[in-house]
Order: structure tokens, then sequence, then C-alpha cells
């Protein structure tokens, strides 16, 4: 029994040592066995867009406020009591319009007086005239005439002129604002009657810092825009500060602009862009094709682009520079070279790719860069 059992584990123990000859020997043979080759990978499609040399818009932009033309507080030269007011809040104006009108009678008293008195010197003008023609009057009799009657004529000037000060007439056409006065009250000289505002045209005045100094010029562009109105305002240069101030050292200029439909006001904020000469001799891509990291940014571009549509992509470090209407002026590349604009996260260097350029991604034309 006992030899019948050591025959039994001697038998199992050959079969277990088999078996793992067995395993061992098909590892080795499938590890020394020849792999397959990969498939490359396909080209992976990417938008991208042509580094361009044209000129783009040279800007620079401020904040001012705008301002009226033309715009005074109305007040009286004179004090006197209210009696007549012809306007109403908000009205609009022809220069020289009546306004108000201040208590006069005594003043036209005055000037009745005065016309009688020059009625009476201009006849007694005459007939010492008459008389003098017919060597009946003395010549000095003549030119004592003439002075009174000059004289006379002054006097009603002067009348004319005091009852003139008692009304308060719009100096130019233009918008009423609220009244602040009421009919019978005592106006005080130079109190305020109203403001009155020609809304046709405006003024913007913003500052610019020196180093702008060269590019300004009367006549140049500016676009105005602001949150009162919808759409942009083009405005003309009109006024260059000829002093800088010493302690902004910003240069103050003001530039002149319809205003249609009166939409805005004087003192509202504005938005204002000066459009100064195009620079030439940079180059320019999309924003989207730079990737900023922690040191520079980057650009993807496509070399080696071959007839089947097909390139592999290169990673260019690249400053960027100022940004127009999308674009980013940049150096460290080339007119002409291919930039990928979307995608660049997935994309590593060496990467195969094929170009597909939209529409709105091409490099931009001379067209549409002057808008």
């Amino acid at each position: 029994m006992r030899t019948k059992l050591r025959v039994a584990t001697c038998a199992t123990a050959i079969l277990a040592f088999a078996a793992a000859g067995a395993l061992h020997f098909g590892r080795d043979a499938s590890a020394s066995a020849p792999s397959a080759p990969e498939p490359p990978l396909p080209a992976v499609a990417v938008e991208t867009s042509i580094v361009s040399d044209l000129p783009l818009r040279h800007t620079v932009t401020a904040v001012g406020s705008l301002r009226a033309i033309r715009q005074v507080i109305l007040s009286s030269e004179i004090g006197g009591r209210v009696t007549a007011i012809h306007f109403r809040d908000g009205d609009y104006v022809a220069a020289g319009t009546p306004l108000v009108y201040l208590f006069s009678e005594p003043q036209n008293a005055e000037l009745a007086r005065s016309r009688a008195d020059e009625v009476l010197a201009r006849l007694q003008l005459q007939r010492t005239t008459q008389l003098n023609r017919r060597q009946a009057a003395a010549q000095a009799d003549v030119d004592n005439r003439q002075a009174a009657f000059d004289r006379a004529k002054a006097m009603v000037a002067a009348a004319e002129a005091v009852i003139e000060q008692h009304v308060v007439r719009a100096p130019f056409s233009g918008y009423l604002g609220i009244r602040r006065l009421d009919l019978g009250q005592y106006l005080s000289p130079g109190q305020a009657v109203a403001t009155l505002t020609d809304l046709d045209e405006l003024f913007v005045d913003f500052a610019l810092p020196q180093r702008y100094l060269a590019d300004l010029f009367v006549g140049q562009t500016v676009e105005i825009a602001t949150d009162a109105a919808a759409g942009r305002f083009t405005a003309r240069l009109e006024t260059i500060e000829p002093q800088v101030d010493s302690g902004t050292r910003n240069i103050v200029v003001r530039a002149r602009f319809s205003n249609p439909q009166r939409r805005l006001r004087p003192g509202l904020y504005a938005t204002a862009t000066v459009i100064l000469t195009p620079e030439n001799g940079t180059v320019s891509v999309p924003e989207t094709a730079i990737v900023a990291n922690a040191t520079a940014g980057m650009a993807f571009v496509v070399r080696d682009l071959k007839t089947s549509g097909e390139g592999r992509i290169e990673r260019v470090p690249v400053k960027a520079g100022r940004r127009v209407d999308g674009r980013i002026v940049v150096s460290g590349l080339a007119k002409g070279e291919i930039v990928v604009v979307s995608g660049q996260l997935r994309l590593s260097p060496g990467q195969k790719v094929r170009p597909v350029a939209g529409k709105e991604l091409e490099a931009p034309t001379a067209a549409n860069v002057f808008r």
C-alpha cells in the first residue's frame, strides 16, 4: 500500500513539471515570434490661417467727455421784475428770440421823450439850413443845430439800448433747459433763467499719452462710441493742445462731430478711438493662433506641406504685440507661413496634420483691413 502511494506521488510531480515546461516554452516561442507592424496614425484636420504682412489699422483709444459747441446759461444784464415769459421748458428757439421781459415802463417813457427831442432837433436843423442857404443864418447856427440833432439821435439810441437790456434773448439757436424763474419774480443781474444748448454738433475732449504726439494731426479721423446711443459716430480732430500736461504727461485733444437726431448730450462720457497711420513691415495672425504659456507665446506652424495636403506640426515661440480687429501683430513668424488657429492643445510637435482654412480665417485683404 505504501509502495502504491509513492508511485502516485511521483507521477503527479512528473506531470506538473511537464506542464510548467510546456508553458515556459510557449511563452518563449511567442516572445521570439515577429510582431505585426502598427498602422500609421492618420493626419488630423486642423483649422489654419496664413501669416499676413498687410498693414493693420493703428489706433489709440481714450475715454473723453462730450461738450456742446455752443452752450450758455441765460441771464439778465440788469435787475428787474419779470413781466412776461415767452418760452416753455425744452423749447427749440431761433437766434434772437425774446424769452423774458422785465418791467421797463420808465425806460419806455424816456425813449418817447428822446424821440420827441430828436424830431424837434431835426426840424430846427432843417429850418436853419434853409435860412443859411438864403444867407439869413450863420454857418455857426447850422453847426449848432447839427450837433443838437446828433445828440438827440444818440439819446434815442441810448434809451433803446436800456430797454433792450430789459429783454433776455436767445444768442443762438438751440434747445432751452428747465425754466428757473416765474412771472412776477424779481430777477437779479446774472441770475440764471435757463440753459440754452446747440445739439447739432458736439465736441469730445480727451487726453492721450505724450508718445502719440507725432502721430496726431488736425483733420484725423476719430471714432466715438458711448453706451448712451447705439452705433459709432465719426469725428474729426480739430484741436491739439499746444502744451503737454506736466503732471500727467498727456496731450489734451478735441474732436468735432455731428449729432444726428440729437441723440447725444453734453456731459456724457465717450470712448474716442483715434485712427493713426497704418504700420508697415509687420506680420499678423488671428488672435486664436497664439497659445500663451507661463514664459512666452507659442504658435503651431504647419511645415513640410506635401502635395497630398498633409504636413507636420512645429511649435514656434513668438512675441505678441498689439491687437487690432481680431488679429495680433507678432514677431517670430514669416509672411506666408501656415498657423493653426484652433485645437492646438491636442497637437504635439511632429504630428501629421491636414490644414483646413475657413473663409473667416483666411489672410486679410486690403479691402477689409481699412474699414
